[in-house]
């Protein structure tokens, strides 16, 4: 959004779209345009994807911001909070204004382009280089309360052919401009608009230029991460080569591009994506939990977290004998097994069960098991909702809830208000994404989409199974590791002596 001269109409009107948003009003559509390589970088870190808000021509963007985008990590939420920032070109920054977390920097060829509703410490003068980390964005904000975002976590990205911003110069991201973002479609004046916007619903992964574009630019990035022993190697597709990433590991996870290992002495290291560089975040960690937007660990019975890997960390609570973290949403277990749940680093706790033997969190979703009796819950505040009486263990992804009984039988559903389904008996294990339900029963496996979908059998071998989005990932019992994407894609045999593997 434009912050400087007209905050009180911006307010106002995004104050307006938001409720619309929220009450469902506006539907955020995927538009099915092809991304291209483009020649300025997208102003978050390669191999992210995010969403297009709000877009060219709505609400507060008219006239000197007609052609900005506001950018969230998905949807037109707050999981952009916290991300690193970067700049989009070379240039030299023109201003930083805190009350907007408005940063302006004149670009080479006499354009300018701006950053708002950031964190960032840059001065004016300062030279920038493309790709360089410029700050971070800023949590949501009351209105007028700096950086001024109307109570969503967001970058408002805009370009001008002349210096100094906010001119009358704004210019769309597109070819005939000179000014399409690496991994993004055309961004053409003329766009499609999905209700906030021209392009608004528009998902971006952001891509190094002159690289070759995401095949599926709705989808957030996969990767592959196994072990071997002390190794830990990375891939991205079936059929590219290993990228070997570290030795002297005991344990990796990874959450789309974040990838995270502990040391035999307890040390965990974080980098963003197989070509990142590795962070040493910290020592004496006996559990961590990792999200795209966050790292949780817990060492002894305190709790600390932090979103960038380089940023510092925030101790959250210190009574805690688990942590699981999804999103931006945190949970853990005192010695009491009372369960506490927050949002982001600087959210308030909640107290939110009492002899909790199991939980599972998604970002909208709370599920918790106490003996054999399964509660849900949406919102921190809302009451619990009794879902089944009979379960041993849970998983919930997405809006969907997997649970075991006694005699192995496995009930799915989806969503709270949902329709419990006997899907199999005799399942020994099970793995869940709001696109899959997979179950391991001895060493076949089985896949189906729904619950009332027909089972399909896809291996005959395996000893473990995972699954994320559509990709499916099991060993055999030689350890060898094969992965596929959906329930008709071939299998890859892509290593063999793996010791642990992780799916994004």
């Amino acid at each position: 959004m434009h912050h400087r001269r007209r905050a009180l109409t911006n307010l106002r009107s995004f104050l307006v779209a938001l409720s619309l948003v929220l009450g469902g009003v506006l539907g955020v559509g995927v538009h099915p345009a092809r991304a291209a390589a483009g020649n300025i970088l997208p102003p978050f870190d390669v191999g992210e994807t995010w969403n297009i808000c709000r877009g060219y021509g709505y609400a507060s963007h008219t006239g000197t911001s007609t052609f900005g985008l506001d950018l969230t990590g998905a949807g037109c939420d707050n999981s952009a909070t916290g991300r690193t920032v970067r700049a989009p070109m070379d240039g030299t920054v023109s201003y930083f204004q805190a009350a907007y977390g408005n940063l302006c920097v004149n670009a080479a060829g006499g354009r300018s382009f701006t950053l708002t509703h950031i964190n960032s410490s840059l001065t004016p003068g300062t030279t920038v280089s493309a790709g360089q980390s410029v700050g971070s964005v800023s949590a949501a904000a009351p209105p007028g309360v700096p950086p001024d975002n109307g109570g969503v976590a967001h970058i408002h990205f805009q370009l001008w052919g002349a210096p100094n911003c906010y001119n009358g110069s704004g210019i769309p991201f597109d070819a005939a401009h000179n000014a399409r973002i690496c991994g993004a479609p055309d961004l053409t004046a003329g766009g499609p608009s999905a209700g906030n916007g021209t392009w608004s619903g528009t998902p971006i992964t952001g891509a190094a230029c002159g690289s070759t574009p995401p095949q599926n630019p709705g989808q957030p990035p996969q990767f592959i991460v196994q072990r071997q022993g002390a190794n830990v190697y990375a891939k991205a597709g079936f059929a590219e080569a290993w990228s070997h990433l570290a030795g002297n590991t005991v344990d990796v996870q990874v959450a789309e591009t974040r990838i995270v290992t502990r040391d035999p002495a307890h040390t965990i290291y974080a980098k963003e994506g197989i070509g990142g560089s590795w962070f040493t975040l910290a020592d004496n960690v006996d559990e961590y939990a990792v999200s795209a937007n966050l790292v949780v660990i817990r060492q002894g019975t305190k709790v600390s977290a932090k979103a960038d890997l380089w940023g510092p960390w925030v101790q959250i609570a210190n009574d805690a004998i688990d942590v699981q973290v999804a999103g931006t949403r945190i949970g853990h277990r005192d010695t009491a097994h009372e369960l506490y749940l927050n949002d982001g680093l600087y959210g308030s706790w909640y107290h939110v069960a009492s002899n909790v033997d199991e939980f599972r969190l998604a970002p909208g979703l709370v599920v918790q098991r106490q003996g054999a009796n399964v509660y849900a819950k949406a919102g921190f505040a809302d009451a619990w909702s009794h879902l089944a009486d009979n379960a041993i263990d849970l998983q919930v992804a997405g809006n969907r809830i997997g649970n075991r009984d006694a005699a192995h039988r496995l009930y799915v559903k989806d969503g709270i208000g949902g329709t419990w389904y006997a899907v199999a008996d005799n399942v020994d294990e099970f793995g869940l994404t709001p696109d899959l339900i997979v179950q391991r029963r001895g060493a076949a496996l089985f896949g189906k989409s729904t619950p009332t979908s027909a089972w399909v059998q896809i291996a005959n071998d395996a000893i473990d199974v995972q699954v994320a989005g559509t990709r499916i990932g099991h060993r055999n019992g030689s350890h060898e590791l094969y992965l596929n994407d959906g329930l008709y894609g071939p299998w890859y045999d892509v290593a063999s002596n793996v010791d642990e593997y992780d799916l994004s």
